[in-house]
């Protein structure tokens, strides 16, 4: 007799005269039971072995493409992406031509004031034979640019433009016939000379940011939406990956 006795429980019974005959029918019974179950469970424990190997080696293949993908749309784009939370390099040049700007702004402001400060200031030239020291200083200055850079380089040609201007400098009233050196027009002139030197710099670093943000504008008007592409790229790449890993 064999009766349920709860869900997959089984009560297995067998009456005979010999209580050894009675054990060994209920102990046999009881194997077969154990033996089909656990044939079974064996070959659907192999069967979801294959089916996980398989997705396995699926989800593999397609995490492979999906991060190919995603590689070449970066490096294809790099420059319009802000990825980890940093901003977009289009972002970036925008920000730092904004900034080099305000910084020219200032420097044509201090230099204007040095010259008309250089402008105001009456000087006296130093008697004949001697080296003005405005012209020094400006010379001096030409010179080193001059080891560095062609004489087309704007350095060069700026620092041509101050020597010219100290040459030229406007001559003050002389003193018991003696035309002592001005002080005050020599630091003039040296802050000049290095005013005009910093606009010189930030006049090129900002073409030069012009140019980049040119670049990257008509990239990002010939890509609309590179970065909402690649959010989808890379929401599908970790939807992938956490199956893949749950498989796996």
């Amino acid at each position: 007799r064999v009766a349920p006795t709860g869900t997959n429980l089984l009560t297995v019974e067998y009456r005979d005269v010999d209580p050894e005959v009675a054990l060994n029918v209920v102990q046999a019974v009881v194997a077969i039971f154990v033996e089909a179950a656990t044939g079974t469970n064996r070959r659907q424990m192999e069967n979801a072995r294959d089916f996980i190997a398989g997705q396995i080696t699926s989800y593999e293949q397609q995490l492979r493409e999906a991060e190919r993908r995603r590689a070449d749309f970066q490096s294809s784009y790099n420059d319009l992406l802000a990825i980890g939370g940093n901003v977009s390099r289009l972002e970036a040049v925008r920000s730092r031509l904004q900034e080099l700007r305000g910084e020219e702004e200032d420097a044509t402001n201090r230099r204007e004031l040095l010259r008309r400060q250089l402008a105001e200031v009456s000087t006296v030239r130093p008697r004949a034979g001697s080296v003005d020291p405005g012209v020094a200083e400006a010379q001096r200055a030409l010179r080193q640019l001059r080891l560095r850079y062609t004489e087309e380089h704007p350095d060069v040609i700026a620092a041509r433009n101050r020597l010219a201007a100290a040459r030229s400098a406007p001559v003050g009233v002389a003193v018991n016939g003696v035309a002592p050196p001005s002080s005050t027009q020599e630091q003039l002139t040296v802050r000049l000379v290095e005013a005009d030197a910093q606009l010189a710099s930030l006049e090129r670093q900002v073409r030069d940011a012009e140019i980049e943000l040119d670049r990257l504008s008509e990239m990002a008007r010939e890509a609309p939406g590179v970065q909402a592409e690649f959010i989808a790229l890379d929401r599908d790449y970790n939807v992938m990956r956490r199956n893949y890993e749950e498989f796996l």
